[in-house]
């Protein structure tokens, strides 16, 4: 079985979740890219929060999120906030 990079982030994931969470748990991803955490928390019946500054990552997450058809997702894009002027 040849799996691709994807599916290989996917196992891994799914063995450091099952290993440090309980179906039910909430499982929180901070830096989601892709949002390949929340859907592997997803799928092995955890609720998840998945945060990230970059846009296209939030875009990303959800379109991936109402794929799936989750129950368990909100999202909501918080701009960053101004580094205080040092004058």
């Amino acid at each position: 079985m040849n799996l691709t990079d994807l599916e290989k982030r996917e196992v891994l994931l799914e063995r450091i979740i099952k290993a440090s969470s309980n179906e039910g748990d909430i499982v929180a991803d901070f830096f989601a890219g892709s949002g390949t955490t929340a859907a592997v928390a997803e799928k092995l019946g955890r609720k998840w929060i998945a945060t990230d500054l970059g846009k296209f990552a939030i875009h990303t997450t959800r379109q991936r999120a109402a794929g799936k058809k989750s129950l368990s997702c909100v999202f909501s894009l918080i701009e960053s906030p101004k580094a205080p002027s040092l004058d």
